[in-house]
């Protein structure tokens, strides 16, 4: 462990992983008790060739059929066998997971104080989540024909932004060099990070397709509305005073741009295939690190208001955070990741503007303020999961994924800690990144892109990092 540190929690539990899923599952078909094709062509060769000798005696024929029978039937039933134990290992996982769930707690990342900062990615995940684990399994394993979700949607800030902020008179857009450097084509879109984002890699491993756009993408196709896009808009937060600050599209906004996307489904697709997709889909939100970041500790305007009790602000927070998820799930919204909060007092330019000159530690209050935030949405997620009839919320807990990078940044492959790779890395996001800013030669040693949003690279990782650890969780609890 490195000299960049951040003080343990005291009172605040991490949250328990005693769930079940992954970002992505083991990659082996499950066998049907056929065996493969390449053996039923030998048998089948085998049998063609025999009959064709006419030097066999018809005994030794016979006996060769009777044989071959013998080995097909136990083939077959050693197949169904284990058929019938993995579909009853996964009935047992989902009816045990769904009376104690908390899965993800499969990215994100963060919001900036002007654009948002960011962090998932994985995520994750990935291949992870809802509905059955017989689908999430299927999905996973055979992503290129993944049928359990037709398609993927994300709210909230900069991490799933893909581009809706291009067109928006703000500060906090970045759909221009270098911002894209490594992304395909080397093209600026718009995402917060030197290449992809969370929401593209996601889609991706559940075999959505390729990358998320942005439903403002003026270039946005009428079959992008058959497998998703992202509302999202860097600067945004569950606070809508957040918005208002950062200049960005507020999560109100995005309902809008919601309602007007389910409008053009439905005239595309028809009303019944529209709601099967509208029901059927996950829905990514990433938001509160530009209320926590940026309204609370840096403009102080909430700070004042609640007197600088901030649990008392986190509780706001939460009732926004709720009531965002209610009317999501009143459009017909059932499967959502959430992503947590990030340590926020690790971020280079919260190091810069807060820190007491010292660059080799994480900001305590930050990183504390952002714990507190987790746990009460942790705890709103456990609730809304017993009162909204067949919903599936999954909390996201990426800090200690990301916190893990950054107090150990040698295990995975990182040397440069405490700031990003575009400019000085200390302060520089949005508008002041841009083609006239220096640029690092290697980007893979940087943890982050600019001073607030992580590298593509650091993405992957993190949902690595969490796909790894909901797999173990997973097992322990079959194994229990």
């Amino acid at each position: 462990m490195n000299s960049f540190q951040v003080a343990e929690k005291t009172n605040l539990e991490e949250p328990n992983f005693e769930s079940s899923g992954s970002i992505v599952k083991d990659t082996k078909e499950p066998s049907d008790g056929l065996g493969s094709k390449e053996e039923q062509d030998s048998e089948g060769d085998s049998f063609d060739s025999i009959s064709a000798t006419r030097e066999i005696d018809e005994i030794g024929f016979l006996w060769l059929v009777f044989v071959s029978g013998v080995i097909y039937l136990v083939v077959w039933v050693l197949g169904a066998a284990l058929r019938l134990f993995s579909i009853c290992a996964q009935i047992l996982d989902y009816f045990s997971t769904n009376m104690e769930f908390n899965f993800m707690k499969l990215l994100p990342l963060y919001a900036t104080p002007s654009s948002t900062i960011t962090l998932l990615f994985f995520s994750v995940y990935v291949s992870i989540f809802f509905c059955s684990h017989t689908e999430l399994e299927a999905a996973a394993m055979n992503p290129s024909q993944n049928l359990s979700y037709p398609a993927f949607f994300s709210f909230g800030d900069s991490i799933v932004d893909t581009g809706n902020n291009n067109n928006l008179k703000t500060t906090g857009k970045c759909n221009f060099p270098p911002y894209g450097r490594d992304f395909m084509g080397g093209k600026p879109t718009g995402r917060f990070s030197n290449g992809k984002t969370p929401p593209d890699l996601i889609v991706e491993t559940l075999g959505i397709k390729e990358i998320l756009p942005a439903y403002l993408d003026p270039n946005l196709q009428i079959k992008d509305l058959y497998t998703g896009v992202s509302f999202a808009s860097g600067g945004c937060g569950f606070d809508p005073l957040t918005s208002e600050i950062t200049t960005a599209y507020s999560l109100s906004d995005q309902i809008d741009f919601f309602k007007d996307y389910i409008v053009k489904l439905r005239d595309n697709a028809g009303e019944e295939r529209a709601n099967s997709i509208i029901s059927r889909s996950v829905y990514l939100v990433a938001a509160s690190a530009n209320d926590i970041e940026t309204t609370y500790f840096n403009t102080n305007i909430r700070r004042l208001q609640y007197h600088d009790n901030y649990p008392s602000y986190v509780s706001f927070l939460i009732t926004q955070a709720s009531n965002f998820f209610k009317e999501l799930y009143g459009l017909g919204a059932r499967n959502f990741l959430i992503l947590s909060a990030p340590p926020l007092g690790c971020l280079p330019s919260t190091i810069t503007v807060a820190g007491r000159g010292s660059r080799k530690e994480c900001l305590e209050k930050y990183n504390q303020a952002a714990q507190l935030f987790n746990t009460k949405l942790s705890a709103e997620i456990d609730s809304l999961n017993n009162t909204l009839p067949q919903s599936r919320l999954v909390y996201v807990d990426i800090y200690y994924s990301l916190l893990d990078i950054i107090q150990n940044p040698n295990k995975y492959g990182f040397e440069i800690v405490d700031r990003g790779c575009c400019g000085t890395g200390t302060i520089e996001v949005t508008l002041t990144c841009n083609e006239l800013s220096p640029v690092c030669e290697d980007v893979s040693k940087y943890i982050f892109w600019d001073s607030f949003h992580p590298t593509e690279r650091t993405y992957k990782i993190v949902m690595s990092i969490l796909r790894n650890k909901f797999s173990t969780a997973r097992q322990l609890h079959l194994n229990r």
